[in-house]
C-alpha cells in the first residue's frame, strides 16, 4: 500500500510580539514581558481528503481571557482564500482545548472532530477545580465541545492512532492533559506539528 503525503498548510492568523511571563509560565510574573507567539491553524491534504488542524480564536476569545494579540485574520475566512469552505469541511483534529485552539467551532458546523480522550476528561473533570489549570480555557470555549458531544460530530482517540494512512495523532500531555501532536507523512517524508 502506499501512504499518502500530505501538503500542510500553515495558517498565521494572528500575532503578539511581547506577552507577559505570567501568560506562559505558571507562576512566571505578569508584569515581565517576554518574546510573543504567532497563532496558527493548519491544513493537511493528502489521500483524498482535506483535514483541518485546529479551529484558532477571535479578537473576542483573546480579549475575555485578558490577552492582546493583533489579528490578521479569522481562520476560516484565510481558509477560504485557498478554497477552502469551513461550512463544508468534513474533519478537524484538536491538538487540544486551549481556548487560542477551539475558538471558532462554529465556523464548521458539519464537520466531525477528533479529540483525545484525555482532554475530555481534563476540561470537563477534577482538574478544572484548580485554578492554575483552568488559566487557559473558559466554558465558553468548553460547552461548545459537549455540544458536538451530543450532536454525535465528536470522535474521541484513546491514546496513539492512525487517523488515515500517514496522518497519526499522538498524545503526548504536558501542555495539557490530553496534548496530542500529529505525525504527517509528506513528499519530503515525515513531520509533525506540535
Amino acid at each position: 500500500m502506499t501512504i499518502p503525503a500530505y501538503d500542510v498548510i500553515a495558517i498565521r492568523y494572528a500575532k503578539q510580539d511581547l506577552r507577559s511571563e505570567g501568560h506562559m509560565f505558571m507562576g512566571g510574573d505578569h508584569n515581565k514581558m517576554i518574546h510573543g507567539l504567532d497563532f496558527f491553524t493548519y491544513v493537511l491534504r493528502g489521500g483524498g481528503k482535506t483535514w483541518i488542524v485546529d479551529t484558532g480564536m477571535t479578537a473576542k476569545e483573546a480579549t475575555r481571557m485578558g490577552r492582546k494579540y493583533d489579528f490578521i485574520c479569522r481562520p476560516s475566512e484565510a481558509l477560504k482564500e485557498i478554497g477552502i469552505d469551513a461550512a463544508t469541511a468534513a474533519d478537524v483534529i484538536l491538538t487540544h482545548a486551549h481556548f487560542d485552539h477551539v475558538g471558532t467551532l462554529e465556523d464548521y458546523p458539519k464537520a466531525m472532530f477528533h479529540i483525545q480522550d484525555e482532554e475530555m476528561i481534563h476540561v470537563t473533570g477534577r482538574d478544572m477545580t484548580h485554578a492554575p489549570f483552568r488559566a487557559a480555557y473558559h466554558p465558553d470555549d468548553i460547552k461548545p465541545l459537549i455540544d458536538l458531544i451530543y450532536g454525535g460530530r465528536m470522535t474521541f482517540h484513546k491514546g496513539d492512532v492512525s487517523l488515515a494512512p500517514g496522518l497519526e495523532f499522538i498524545l503526548i500531555g504536558g501542555h495539557a492533559r490530553g496534548q496530542a501532536i500529529l505525525r504527517v507523512n509528506t513528499k519530503r517524508g515525515p513531520i509533525v506539528l506540535a
